[in-house]
Order: structure tokens, then sequence, then C-alpha cells
């Protein structure tokens, strides 16, 4: 009597375990509701990540203009650089906030992923906290490139002035080209006074020097009517003249290492940044997503 039980058991969980074998261990192929809820969760978690995204990268692109035009500026004599890189620096923070939304967006995204079966789901290659720093790292280099376009200002200055003084000794004002040497000496020392380091600068600086104080005597001799002396500075004029293209190479040279550099490294992050956001918002566009869920 108790054998005849348990056969009749044994009998009904084999059958039991034969219906359910057949079923697909996937819930959403065994369950086409349930696969359809998933579809549109992906469908619709891959369009607020991919808006998330776009959001972040315009951010980051609003950003780098502001900080690529400070960067421009720090080597030219037009307006100054650091309020753009201070503002590039603002923006870049700003964007913290946005990132912390798109990674949100992204984890959600992947969930649904996972539960389609994905091995793999897009991701944002962007540390927590690494906009922040990029931003702090872009606004504290305003002030140096401040520094670094008021000591070009101030090389471009001492050449105007001494291209004046030449002026007016060729119009026969030594006391007018005087003047004009003031001002040239004047701004030789804030080139002088720029703390920063460059190979080349002091080329240009001492051939600007030898020029000035030959213009300098020159001027003085044409005042005094001494000729000896008139002589005198025109062969050191001349013998720094003969420098001079090679001085102005220098001086280019020196803009453009020692301006390029004030921000460089910010930016460069900031790019790499950008192009992270890019990258996510390449792999979540290529997310597939059933076309009944799509129509």
């Amino acid at each position: 009597m108790i054998g005849r039980p348990m056969a009749a058991g044994l009998a009904a969980a084999l059958l039991l375990g034969a219906v359910f074998s057949q079923r697909s261990p996937e819930p959403t192929v065994a369950d086409p509701g349930a696969a359809a809820e998933v579809e549109a969760a992906t469908h619709r978690d891959r369009d607020a990540a991919a808006d998330a995204l776009r959001t972040l990268e315009a951010a980051l692109e609003a950003a780098l203009v502001e900080g690529r035009d400070g960067a421009a500026l720090t080597v030219q004599a037009a307006e100054q650089p650091g309020p753009h890189l201070t503002v590039a620096g603002q923006r870049m923070g700003a964007a913290e906030p946005l990132a912390a939304a798109a990674r949100e967006a992204l984890a959600r995204l992947a969930g649904d992923l996972s539960i389609r079966g994905a091995q793999s789901a897009p991701s944002l290659d962007l540390g927590v906290g690494a906009l922040s720093s990029i931003g702090a790292q872009l606004g504290g280099s305003a002030p140096a490139a401040d520094a670094f376009w008021s000591m070009h200002r101030s090389t471009q200055a001492a050449l105007d002035d001494i291209g004046a003084a030449l002026a007016a000794l060729e119009a026969g004002k030594p006391v007018t080209a005087l003047q004009a040497m003031d001002g040239a000496d004047e701004a030789l020392s804030l080139v002088r006074a720029w703390r920063g380091n460059l190979d080349t600068l002091p080329i240009w600086m001492d051939t600007t020097v030898q020029l000035a104080n030959s213009i300098r005597a020159l001027a003085e001799a044409v005042r005094d009517r001494d000729l000896a002396a008139a002589r005198a500075a025109e062969a050191a004029y001349r013998a720094a003249a003969a420098q001079a293209h090679r001085a102005d190479l220098a001086l280019a040279i020196a803009v453009a290492e020692g301006g390029g550099s004030v921000s460089s490294v910010p930016l460069a992050a900031a790019a790499d940044a950008l192009r992270s956001v890019d990258a996510a918002l390449a792999e979540v566009n290529e997310v597939e997503v059933a076309a009944s869920i799509l129509a």
C-alpha cells in the first residue's frame, strides 16, 4: 500500500519535470508579456541614457570652447585669456551632476540589458569627481595665462616704443625719441619681472636691451650734438640690429611654447572627458530594441 502512492508521486514529479524542462530558462522568452515589458523598459532607458549623455556632451563642448578661446588668447595681444579659462573651469565643474545623471541612466539601461541576457552594456569611462577636478585645473590656470599674456603684451609694447624712437630720430626729434625709450624701458622691466622660465626668451631680451641701449645713447648724442658718441651709438645699434631676426624667432618660439603650456594639461583632460562621453553615446545608440516596441 505504501509503495503504490510513492510510485504515483514519483510518476507525477517526473511528468512535471518533463513539462517544465520544455520551458525556456530565459524569463522574457518564457513569458511574452514580460518580454514586452523588458523591451519597453530598454527602449525607455536607452533613450533616457542617450538624452543624459547628449546633455553632458553639450556642457563639456561649451566648456571646451571657452577653454580653447582662453588658450588662443594667451598667445595673442587681444583680450585677456583668464576670464575665458575661469568660465571654462566653472562650466566643467558644473557638469559633474550631469555626469552623475548619465551614470544613473546607464546603470538602469545595464539592468535592462542584463535581464535580456546581454553580456555587456554601455558605460561611461569618467570617474566620479573627474570633471570637478578638471574644472579646478582650468580655473587655476587663469592667473598664469593672464601673467603670460601681460608679459607678451609688454614685449610688443617695447618693440613699438623702439620703433617710435627710431622714427623720432629720423625726424630729428631726439627728445621725443628719449621719451619713447622711457616707455620701452618700462615695458622691458615688466618682461623681466615675469616669473616664468623659457629657454629662448633671454635671447630676445638680450638683443632688445642692446637695441634699446644703443638707441637711447644715439638719441642723447644727437640731443647733445656729440658726433663721436653718435657714431659709437650707431655702430652699437647696427651690431644689435644684425641679431634682430634671430631675436624675433626666439620670441616666437617662447610665446608658442610658453603660452601653449599654461592650460594644455587641463584642456587635454577636458577633451579626453568629451571623447569618453561620445564613446558612451555611440554604444547607447547601438543598443537594439524590438521593432514592435518602437512602433
